[in-house]
């Protein structure tokens, strides 16, 4: 019977934090898994050997899926160039999860739809994309037609984000990436077309820039939405300015030289500028009622890798322990977000599966707080 849980990357920042957490349910049976086998090791002495270590070089498909010796689900927390490994799990009936932000891998994952797939692939799970898309889906059920929906990110540079996760966020400073205006798909550039939006009292008002998030080509998509737009800053207003300035005078293209980028993740990992918060507000515009109205929702926190870890252990539990829909699903499409009680749940939609997140510390629509902590 298979009972084991795989997390490729497991002992990195987000995977470490997703291992844990399962563990706590499902101890003994979640392996930290990646090429180094020592780092393996040592975070598997760290919880007592709840956590197993397995060697595993997910960028040697075949030989990494015969070294898993068939588990039940298996958790992905780097980026891969190929998606031969998701086939092979797809392919074998092993149920896979993937927290990747990297859109074309995501649109690539999505195409094993078109073959056999004997299992359950989630896939944007995380913050962005992830909390992002289910705002979104909870806020477009309010209208009976929309016409346009903004998302709006802001991340902490205090925060103790995964090396590859800052490098994937260097090198796509750089980027052209296509977006959905007006049905139809248009190229834009990354750090540009800036907007001035409010994160709320506590973190106040921050221009906001397009970023190549994943969750503006699926949500075009999985909700059939005309116009879709992400854009990111950082909590520190005055990185931002020079970051865009840098964008605008093409000095932003040294970024895609792997050592700039290794030599800036080095500093801010060392020098942290900045605060662990993070924020996310989402803009729906359309019709209500026969009357063109806006939806506002926003959502912050503190610790985003944690936040991430949360809503992908929240997804490992409903895939191990429920009977889920064969395919390959982004988030939005299997789940959705529940609060009740100045309480917030990952929700397996029509069943009664229902998961805590970490409380945020506000999450409210449209003036109206319906999840608010007070911090000291």
């Amino acid at each position: 019977m298979r009972e084991d849980i795989v997390v490729i990357g497991g002992y990195g920042q987000v995977g470490r934090a997703i291992c844990r957490l399962l563990a706590r349910r499902y101890a003994g049976r979640v392996y930290a898994a990646g090429r180094n086998f020592e780092k393996a090791n040592r975070f598997s002495l760290e919880t007592d050997g709840e956590v197993q270590p397995l060697q595993v070089d997910i960028h040697q498909p075949k030989k990494a899926f015969e070294a898993l010796n068939q588990p039940k689900l298996v958790i992905v927390c780097i980026d891969q160039d190929h998606t031969e490994f998701a086939r092979l799990c797809a392919k074998n009936g092993i149920d896979y999860l993937d927290i990747t932000a990297n859109g074309k891998f995501l649109k690539e994952l999505g195409g094993l739809n078109r073959g056999a797939v004997k299992h359950t692939g989630v896939i944007s799970v995380g913050l962005a994309p992830g909390i992002t898309n289910l705002l979104v889906e909870q806020a477009v059920r309010m209208f009976e037609q929309v016409h346009q929906v903004d998302i709006s990110i802001l991340l902490g540079l205090g925060d103790e984000h995964g090396e590859g996760a800052m490098e994937w966020t260097f090198q796509q400073i750089n980027q052209s990436f296509d977006v959905r205006v007006q049905n139809d798909w248009r190229q834009v550039k990354s750090f540009t077309d800036r907007k001035q939006v409010s994160f709320g009292k506590a973190i106040g008002n921050h221009s906001v820039y397009r970023f190549p998030f994943s969750d503006q080509q699926t949500l075009a998509r999985t909700l059939h939405l005309p116009t879709v737009s992400t854009r990111l800053c950082f909590d520190s207003r005055l990185v931002t300015a020079v970051v865009a300035t840098m964008r605008r005078l093409h000095i932003t293209k040294l970024l895609s030289l792997p050592a700039v980028r290794k030599v800036l993740t080095t500093l801010l990992n060392a020098f942290p500028y900045g605060s662990e918060q993070y924020g996310v507000r989402v803009d729906v515009k359309g019709v209500r009622k026969d009357e063109k109205e806006e939806v506002y929702s926003l959502f912050t926190g503190e610790n985003e890798a944690l936040m991430t870890a949360h809503v992908a252990s929240a997804v490992a539990f409903a895939l191990y322990e429920h009977p889920c829909p064969k395919g390959v699903f982004h988030i939005e499409e299997l789940f959705e977000l529940v609060f009740i009680d100045q309480h917030i749940s990952l929700t397996l939609k029509g069943t009664e599966f229902s998961y805590p997140l970490p409380t945020p510390k506000q999450f409210v629509q449209n003036e109206t707080s319906i999840c608010s902590q007070n911090h000291s």
